[in-house]
């Protein structure tokens, strides 16, 4: 018997590269592209405001030469720095003096992914978006603020505390000691705060961590691994380091020898903000903090009540409830503190909100003998995807007749409810809302009450169908969304299309007019018509070397600025400020030039008798004495169409305008013979 092998053909098929991208990755590419468009959008088509072009016009003059103007000294290095860097490399503009700071804010509202070891994928994506959606945080990063810098320096030395803890590798101490040194000295005045805040903060968390352990009697090591991690950790080459890498930075490798006085400048601001606020008028971080972003007190007490009932109190909870109160109590001592501020506050108050949101995504199971109609999980998920939805539609109208109601107010004579209650049905008020097609006042108030009701009456109907805890997931995730869709609308108008109106209570008092880009735009069609297109036009600028004008006029080489009007006879160009020199009786230029006048700074003077939040608790002696006045009845109601529709009784004005004279001959682009005895 003879065996055959029979013949074995093996096919073997092309490899194939196969690529997966994980939806993780997808959601990240996503949430940095709409944060980074949020964050770029329209910065050119904004003026700058005094502030901003202070700190401006310092970067330019240091890297620019031969400009108009003295230098100026910033109060901020990194700021300085990121400005020069950018007029180096894009020239300037206000899209220039802005756009790595408003990068930085990018990066700071996506932050949190880089802590999902810890935070929960959940948390952390969620906290995410509300960072993206924060109008304090947007508005904040695109005035090129110090703040922005801060925080970001914050962030990081958070997570290079982290990462030494998890790793005790020495180069995660070293860069939070950099980091740490870059927060204090860089930054901004207020950062010193910042960095006192954090360590305060971490300290105290830490020792009521140990103390929690030791009651409950768990074994924990954690004071012995940090001691152990930092016994090989050197605190004298991290300092010497830390001050080389500084002194380098902040020189510049001695090529900005400035950068030094910037630093002494940014100690002596901070110390002389115990005596007083650079800015008395504007208002106090947790005012801003209560008017834009309202919702993220009450989430942070359900953040605060769930912790506490579930037992999960653990160092990152603890470390960010006292990072609010360190925050609160630096916002009451500490006098010189801006709106932008309220941002810090943001951060640690959208990680508890993301505790609680992230809470309502987790799939429950009611118990065995619960008397409800749904018991299995697809009909679970439905429930709570269904109160979601009627929670967000019950959200909208709430709020849209609650608008309906605050547009009324300003029909009447003034915000005093009394006026209100005493004229709701008189004739003129039925009259003006039928000619404005408003809706009726009482009709407002009847379903904003009705909607109020049906959404207590709807949760425990939906109790009944889907157990207790579902509904109240829906609840939450249908808050979160119209939370959401109502956080872009805000950071949109206070960022973009309000970006220059005092009204917006983070620019309040004054904003830089409009008017502000068209008096630019007309010397550079000036410039075209006397020097081709150069900026040799000769200028004389009655007005401050450190403000908008001189900002505007950057880079007219030949433009001086003059501390009189006999200075500046017969220039081609004069600019003289409107109010001292609006007569012609006061005005002798010393030959025949056309004007127009440029409007500089708006101004809004507020509310009528509104109280602040910071105002009531620095003046207790006010609310004893007139309670019904302070606290709820004499409380002016123009305060709702302002805080709901940014809709207000009396619009800014003007407070201060220019003149633009221009030499008749410049005007005509015809060449004077002999032009002036210059």
């Amino acid at each position: 018997m003879q065996a055959v092998a029979q013949e074995t053909t093996i096919t073997q098929s092309k490899g194939v590269m196969a690529v997966s991208v994980r939806y993780e990755w997808l959601i990240v590419i996503a949430l940095v592209i709409f944060s980074g468009i949020f964050h770029l959008a329209g910065l050119d088509e904004i003026p700058l405001s005094d502030a901003e072009a202070y700190r401006a016009l310092s970067a330019w003059r240091s890297t620019m030469p031969n400009v108009a103007g003295d230098p100026l000294l910033a109060d901020s290095p990194i700021v300085w720095w990121s400005q020069k860097i950018a007029f180096s490399l894009l020239g300037g503009s206000e899209f220039s003096s802005r756009v790595l700071t408003a990068l930085a804010g990018v990066a700071l509202c996506i932050s949190p992914i880089f802590f999902v070891p810890i935070l929960g994928k959940g948390r952390a994506y969620i906290m995410t978006m509300l960072l993206c959606v924060s109008p304090i945080l947007l508005a904040t990063a695109r005035m090129s603020s110090g703040t922005t810098w801060s925080l970001l320096l914050a962030v990081i030395l958070l997570w290079c505390a982290w990462r030494f803890y998890e790793t005790s590798q020495k180069r995660y101490a070293l860069s939070g000691i950099i980091v740490l040194g870059f927060l204090i000295f860089t930054a901004e005045p207020q950062a010193i705060l910042l960095a006192l805040i954090l360590v305060g903060a971490g300290v105290i968390a830490l020792s009521l961590t140990v103390y929690a352990s030791f009651i409950d009697e768990a074994p924990t090591d954690i004071i012995a691994q940090l001691r152990a991690r930092l016994s090989n950790f050197s605190m004298v080459e991290a300092l010497s380091m830390t001050g080389l890498i500084l002194f380098a930075t902040v020189t510049g490798f001695m090529f900005a020898p400035d950068g030094l006085k910037i630093v002494g400048e940014l100690l002596r601001q901070f110390f002389a903000g115990f005596s007083g606020s650079q800015n008395p008028s504007a208002y106090r971080p947790l005012d801003v903090l209560v008017f834009y972003e309202i919702w993220l007190i009450p989430f942070f007490f359900l953040g605060l009540g769930f912790v506490i009932y579930q037992h999960r109190m653990s160092f990152i909870e603890r470390f960010l409830i006292f990072w609010t109160v360190l925050g609160l109590l630096a916002f009451i001592f500490y006098p010189d503190m801006n709106p932008a501020h309220a941002s810090w506050l943001v951060l640690p108050m959208s990680a508890m909100m993301a505790l609680v949101i992230s809470q309502a995504f987790v799939r429950v199971s009611p118990p065995i003998d619960a008397a409800i109609l749904v018991t299995d999980d697809r009909g679970l998920s439905w429930g709570k995807f269904t109160v979601a939805i009627m929670t967000f539609v019950m959200f909208i109208l709430l709020t849209a007749h609650l608008q309906f109601l605050s547009r009324g107010f300003l029909l009447f004579a003034n915000g005093a409810p009394s006026t209100f209650f005493a004229n709701l049905d008189s004739v003129e008020i039925a009259r003006k809302i039928r000619d404005l097609r408003y809706i009726g006042l009482r009709e407002a108030m009847i379903v904003s009450v009705i909607v109020s009701v049906m959404m207590l009456i709807g949760y425990f109907l939906a109790t009944t169908i889907w157990g207790a805890i579902v509904p109240l997931q829906g609840a939450l995730i249908g808050m979160f969304a119209f939370v959401c869709m109502a956080s872009f609308g805000t950071a949109w108008g206070v960022a973009m299309h309000r970006a220059s109106n005092p009204i917006e209570m983070l620019h309040y008092p004054q904003t830089t007019s409009s008017q502000a880009m068209l008096l630019r735009k007309t010397m550079h069609e000036l410039a075209f018509r006397y020097s081709g297109g150069t900026n040799s036009l000769p200028i004389a600028i009655l007005a401050p070397s450190d403000g908008i004008v001189a900002w505007l006029l950057r880079d007219f080489y030949n433009a001086k600025f003059v501390s009189n009007i006999r200075e500046a006879q017969l220039y081609e160009v004069i600019i003289v400020p409107f109010d001292t020199y609006s007569s012609d009786d006061f005005l002798d230029l010393g030959g025949s030039y056309v004007g127009q006048r440029f409007n500089m700074t708006d101004e809004w003077v507020g509310v009528s008798e509104f109280v602040s939040i910071w105002r009531l608790a620095n003046n207790p002696a006010q609310v004893l004495r007139a309670p019904y006045r302070s606290l709820i009845w004499e409380i002016n109601l123009d305060l709702m169409p302002w805080w709901f529709l940014r809709d207000v009784r009396f619009q800014p004005n003007s407070v201060y305008a220019v003149l633009l004279w221009v030499r008749q001959d410049v005007f005509d682009n015809v060449p004077l013979l002999n032009p002036s005895g210059r």
